[in-house]
């Protein structure tokens, strides 16, 4: 990188950084009221915030960090949580081109108990946001993270994030250069601890034989958002992945495997595809638009309906009067509920040691769902992911 004689005189930049808002906007998993409190997975960790949530600041360049702008933020795990991991993120709402590259950089430092909290990175730059898996400038309404799968506890770490302008990186004006961002958490991935139940192995998958069905104890409404992984071998026939119907036995909400077409409905508008779904796919129904990608691929956004279904939604068929519909033969690999964009289901393939059985596990909930059938068969577990 070219580095500027020091006879050039660079202005200030006017920098704008917000601290975590108190909001669980910023928050993937979902909230329990509290609006400082994060749900990780049936249980909660705290935010405490330690500046104003708005932070106005000089950036002068500068061959090393200064107090100009920064902002500290607190995170523990609340007294009666496991011990969730988090990521910290600078949510990057606004950057000039001129500051999308190493000109500009995030350092950050962790205290516990007065004591410095070793992390993996310290600092960086803002040439490091992730585009189609590929690092790069960053742009407005990046994400970039900054602290990854840090460990909570119940007592209080504090991190402190300081933005500074490198003079050495200046190769152009900056005069009139923005930048509005704001510091975000997240629960990071799975949680550790006594979190996940020892009696559990997480599984790659489960596989159904056409027997097995699973109350997921959810009623569908026009706010319900489905994300279902799963495997099929089966070539012909017909078979439901997940569904509810209405009183008549009618369809009410899912997606399903007809003789020779695909069907997916949103209350009463029911659509159908040709073909017939063979191989491994993502369903995303995100309320009334579903998308569908891998081996089967299809996009399509219903009218918006005012309804709630008269009953829960089942996984592994559909449910109807008489039982369970259809049962369907698949791998299954994951499946996400959200209801009004709250996470309300979270399903994993897991191996129950103690009761020697497969099924699935909510991490929402923290409840262990085995085949519902007393007629059918278990299912049958796939392979165990060492962790």
């Amino acid at each position: 990188m070219k580095k500027i004689e020091s006879s050039i005189i660079i202005a200030a930049v006017m920098v704008v950084l917000l601290t975590i808002a108190s909001t669980y906007a910023f928050f993937i998993t979902s909230t329990i009221g509290n609006e400082n409190r994060v749900a990780a997975i049936g249980n909660t960790f705290d935010i405490i915030f330690t500046k104003d949530t708005k932070l106005t600041g000089s950036l002068d360049p500068s061959s090393s960090r200064n107090d100009n702008i920064k902002s500290s933020v607190k995170v523990r795990a609340a007294n009666e949580s496991v011990k969730p991991r988090v990521n910290l993120y600078i949510n990057i709402e606004e950057i000039s081109s001129v500051l999308r590259g190493d000109i500009l950089v995030w350092e950050v430092e962790a205290t516990k108990n007065n004591q410095t909290v070793s992390l993996n990175r310290t600092s960086g730059t803002f040439n490091e946001c992730i585009h189609n898996d590929i690092s790069g400038p960053c742009q407005d309404g990046d994400k970039l993270y900054i602290v990854k799968n840090y460990l909570l506890d119940n007592v209080d770490t504090q991190f402190d994030v300081y933005i500074w302008l490198d003079e050495s990186e200046i190769v152009s004006s900056v005069a009139d250069a923005v930048f509005n961002a704001s510091i975000g958490a997240e629960t990071s991935g799975d949680i550790t601890g006594i979190l996940f139940p020892e009696e559990y192995q997480k599984l790659e998958y489960i596989r159904s034989n056409g027997t097995q069905y699973i109350d997921t104890g959810y009623i569908p409404n026009k706010n319900t958002s489905v994300e279902l992984y799963f495997k099929t071998t089966k070539t012909t026939g017909q078979q439901d992945y997940f569904g509810t119907s209405k009183a008549n036995d009618g369809y009410s909400y899912g997606f399903y495997d007809g003789a020779s077409k695909v069907y997916d409905n949103y209350n009463d508008d029911i659509t159908m595809y040709n073909g017939h779904i063979t191989g491994t796919i993502l369903v995303r129904k995100n309320k009334q638009v579903t998308t569908v990608t891998g081996d089967y691929n299809l996009s399509y956004t219903h009218p918006v309906t005012n309804f709630t279904s008269l009953h829960s939604l089942y996984l592994f068929a559909r449910w109807k009067s008489s039982g369970a519909f259809r049962p369907a033969i698949m791998e299954f690999y994951y499946m996400k509920i959200w209801d009004n964009d709250i996470l309300v289901r979270d399903f994993i393939p897991v191996y129950d040691e103690i009761a020697d059985i497969a099924g699935l596990y909510d991490q929402v909930n923290s409840v262990f769902y085995a085949n519902e059938n007393a007629n059918g068969n278990d299912f049958v577990a796939g392979p165990v992911i060492q962790e």
